[in-house]
């Protein structure tokens, strides 16, 4: 079924039952280790351009504060990575990891800070485990972090059990520290 405000609202009413938290339009506001998380499901979009008209699919978005986190961005790799890798040598940062450097594609704001923080093979285990749970991308930016999928049909739509480990997920990622550099903690 084509997502449309309807479904969105149907949806989203849906899962709070799931989730057990009340829904009264909008979006979905849960309490979950400790952190308020955000749930919301966009309908498509189209962006009108100087030409053609853009469609933005419709979209999973949860979402949580933090402060402490630069931009960065963690997605599965596809076609166009490998061809902009391995034609225009445009890499992604690499965590060391041959298993997730070779799965997911790395965008981060500081590199310095990205060194200290995905060297952990918990933070990687984390975003592996959100990724695996069903969302297409993990990332940070401006003072959120957020989990995001794709819809292109309610056949796509994100389980309460999806939702709930990636709110586990997300919680344990804000509260690592960078007490240890190595890849096997």
């Amino acid at each position: 079924m084509f997502i449309d405000e309807l479904t969105v609202a149907l949806t989203l009413r849906q899962l709070a039952t799931e989730l057990k938290v009340d829904y009264g339009g909008g979006s979905i506001t849960l309490n979950r280790h400790e952190r308020a998380y955000e749930l919301n499901l966009y309908p498509p979009a189209f962006v009108c351009g100087s030409k053609p008209m853009v469609q933005i699919p419709a979209r999973f978005e949860l979402k949580t504060d933090v402060s402490s986190f630069p931009a960065f961005s963690v997605r599965k790799n596809d076609v166009i990575d490998w061809i902009s890798e391995h034609i225009f040598f445009q890499h992604d940062f690499q965590v060391q990891d041959e298993f997730f450097d070779g799965k997911y594609f790395i965008d981060v704001q500081d590199t310095a800070w990205a060194q200290k923080y995905f060297v952990r093979a918990k933070i990687t285990t984390c975003i592996s485990h959100i990724l695996g749970a069903g969302f297409d991308r993990v990332f940070s930016i401006e003072k959120e972090l957020k989990a995001a999928k794709l819809i292109k049909s309610t056949d796509d739509c994100l389980s309460s059990d999806a939702l709930e480990r990636a709110m586990e997920e997300m919680s344990l990622l804000i509260t690592k520290t960078f007490d240890g550099t190595s890849r096997s903690d």
